[in-house]
């Protein structure tokens, strides 16, 4: 920026799973191709031109371990709803280090949702530009529409219904046999991102950066190239990679 320019635009922007952890500890990542592009977002972000955000779901959802996360919901099925484990010492670690550059996570008010004891209050966005209010029926709206395209939260419900005989569909999840344990554990993760979606579009954050393409054969993914368009257009979310979020901000 030129000396005369006083006024800087600070741009929020909600981080998938896949690369916050680049961006706030990428001296731990020295094998990454693209680092010096995480080390540059890791810079704008102290310099106050991005405000990053985290989708609490990354913290609730993903923090389990991919193959304990059906085990998990059969213990929220068993009325244990704070059955989670809490984050491993890597993840708290990346977070800590997320926290102290001034990532903001992003809440996502599912009733009586995983919560992860770890998650401090103060770690959360504070309702500054949008209302809680605002801010919730936006984020059940767009979860709505995630799961009419056949996305997000869609396919394990879809499963659990397979499997419930007339009962909710936790129950089913609980029912279905061994073999359908992948299909769970991806439809798990679909579910996670359809959630993250969802955080983005309620607080109206402007750039959704991931690396994800949604390319799994098996699961109709909100971040494939059709479910980017159909939110691009109806909510005006802005897709990046960290390559293109950082040509962004060159002058």
């Amino acid at each position: 920026m030129g000396k005369s320019e006083t006024i800087v635009t600070i741009i929020r922007v909600t981080f998938d799973s896949n690369v916050w952890r680049k961006v706030a500890s990428p001296t731990n990542f020295p094998k990454e191709k693209n680092i010096a592009i995480y080390k540059n977002i890791n810079l704008l972000i102290k310099n106050n031109r991005i405000l990053p955000c985290l989708p609490e779901t990354i913290f609730t959802l993903e923090a389990i371990k991919r193959t304990d996360r059906r085990t998990w919901l059969e213990s929220y099925l068993n009325s244990k709803p704070n059955a989670h484990p809490g984050n491993t010492p890597q993840l708290s670690s990346h977070l800590q280090d997320a926290l102290k550059l001034g990532f903001k996570l992003l809440r996502q008010p599912r009733n009586a949702g995983a919560k992860n004891p770890a998650m401090l209050e103060e770690s959360f966005l504070s309702d500054t530009e949008i209302s809680q209010s605002e801010r919730q029926k936006l984020f059940f709206e767009s979860l709505e529409q995630i799961e009419l395209i056949g996305c997000g939260m869609h396919h394990i419900k879809n499963i659990g219904k397979e499997y419930s005989h007339g009962k909710q569909w936790l129950q089913g999840i609980k029912n279905a046999p061994a073999n359908r344990e992948d299909d769970i554990i991806k439809a798990i993760a679909e579910w996670a991102d359809g959630d993250s979606v969802a955080a983005h579009i309620a607080y109206k954050n402007k750039y959704f950066c991931t690396e994800d393409k949604g390319r799994n054969e098996k699961i109709t993914s909100v971040l494939s190239k059709t479910g980017k368009e159909l939110f691009a257009s109806k909510y005006g979310i802005i897709f990046v990679t960290p390559t293109e979020l950082n040509e962004l901000f060159k002058n």
